[in-house]
């Protein structure tokens, strides 16, 4: 799944995220995809790693319940990578 996913970093070093196959991931047109993004309904987050996690980052971008997490290092390869659903919001 990973291989159609292209994750780049700008010049500040924040990651770049391919949103058509993001939205796929989603199984949202891309359309949909970018409406919701630009309404505030799909968020992202970029957790570096520690200690043995050093040079690595989790990505993650939540869409409602859904949430599609991926495992990445400093040039944006992708070593894990999953989509499934987050417990309800307190």
């Amino acid at each position: 799944m990973a291989d159609d996913l292209l994750i780049e970093r700008d010049g500040n070093g924040d990651f770049i995220l391919d949103t058509e196959a993001l939205a796929a991931r989603f199984r949202m047109s891309l359309a949909d995809f970018r409406r919701n993004m630009a309404q505030g309904r799909i968020t992202s987050m970029v957790e570096a790693g520690r200690d043995e996690d050093e040079g690595r980052y989790r990505l993650t971008v939540r869409f409602g319940n859904r949430v599609w997490r991926a495992v990445v290092d400093a040039s944006g390869t992708v070593s894990e990578e999953s989509l499934g659903f987050a417990s309800p919001r307190c």
